[in-house]
C-alpha cells in the first residue's frame, strides 16, 4: 500500500497554522495610565476606581492624592499604546501607584464592558512594588474580575519589589501574567459601604460579560506600582483552521505542478 506524502506535510503545516494564530492573539484592552501633566493625577483620572478597608471606602477622588494616584514618573513599557481604555497614543510617563494604606483594597475599573470571559485568554501588568516590615516580600496582588455583578479573585499572588521606590519603575518592573486556562478563584465580598474580603473557593463563569476588572491585595506591601493592565483574546479557531488548510492548499497545488 502506497502512503500519502501529503498527509505528512498537512501535519507541521498546521502546527504552522496554531502557531501563527496564537502569536496574533488581540489585546481587547490595555491601560497605560497615561500622565502627561508633570505631577501626580486622580485615579479616577484613568477611569479606575480605588477602594480600601473593612468598610468598603472609595479613596480615589480624594484631592490628596494620599491614597492612590497616577504617578507623572516613567511607566513600564514606555511605547506601549493603550487600547479600548480612553488615550489613543502612546505615552511613556504615568502608573498607577496605591501608597500605604488599610487593607484589604481592591483597584478596579468598570470602564470596558463589552468582552466575554469565555473569549478571555490571559491577564497581564508590570508590576513594581515596595515593602514595609508589616507587609513584607510575601505581600502580593490578584487579578479580580466582575462576571454577572459577582466579583472573583485570583488565588495567585503576584509579587514583585523593587529598589529605589517610583524611579526605579521603568526599569525593575516585571511583567505579570495570570492564564485563565487552570486558574483557579476565590468569590470577593465588594459592595460600597460593606467589608472587603475574600470568601471561599468559587468557579469562574465559563461565559458571561466582563463587567469589570483589576487588583485585589489582602495583606498590601507598602507601595503598590503596576502598569499596562491587559487584557488578551482566545485566538478564534477559525483563524487557525484558515491558515493551515490555506498553506496546505498552496503545497498541494505545488506538488501538481512538479508531477
Amino acid at each position: 500500500m502506497k502512503s500519502n506524502p501529503l498527509k505528512f506535510l498537512l501535519i507541521p503545516v498546521l502546527a504552522l497554522g496554531v502557531t501563527a494564530s496564537t502569536a496574533s492573539a488581540a489585546v481587547v484592552y490595555n491601560e497605560i495610565f497615561q500622565n502627561t501633566t508633570g505631577a501626580n493625577i486622580l485615579t479616577s483620572t484613568a477611569g479606575w476606581q480605588f477602594w480600601l478597608n473593612s468598610a468598603g471606602v472609595r479613596s480615589d477622588q480624594t484631592a490628596s492624592l494620599s491614597n492612590s494616584a497616577v504617578s507623572n514618573l516613567a511607566g513600564r513599557p514606555a511605547a506601549d499604546l493603550p487600547v479600548n481604555s480612553g488615550p489613543t497614543l502612546a505615552q511613556a510617563n504615568g502608573f498607577a501607584f496605591i501608597s500605604s494604606v488599610a487593607s484589604p483594597l481592591v483597584y478596579i475599573t468598570q470602564e470596558y464592558q463589552t468582552f466575554n470571559v469565555a473569549d478571555l485568554s490571559s491577564v497581564s501588568f508590570w508590576q513594581g512594588s515596595s515593602y514595609d516590615a508589616a507587609g513584607g516580600p510575601n505581600a502580593g496582588v490578584r487579578v479580580v474580575l466582575e462576571i454577572g455583578g459577582l466579583w472573583y479573585a485570583s488565588t495567585q499572588s503576584n509579587q514583585q519589589f523593587i529598589a529605589g521606590g517610583g524611579a526605579g519603575f521603568s526599569t525593575q518592573a516585571v511583567q505579570k501574567t495570570l492564564t485563565l486556562a487552570g486558574s483557579t478563584w476565590e468569590s470577593l465580598t465588594f459592595t460600597s459601604g460593606q467589608a472587603i474580603s475574600v470568601g471561599l473557593a468559587a468557579t469562574l463563569p465559563a461565559s458571561g460579560a466582563i463587567t469589570g476588572f483589576g487588583i485585589f491585595a489582602n495583606t498590601p506591601p507598602a507601595n503598590i506600582r503596576f502598569d499596562n493592565f491587559t487584557l488578551t483574546a482566545i485566538p478564534e479557531p477559525s483563524s487557525i483552521v484558515l491558515l493551515g488548510l490555506g498553506a496546505a492548499s498552496l503545497l498541494i497545488a505545488r506538488r501538481r505542478r512538479q508531477r
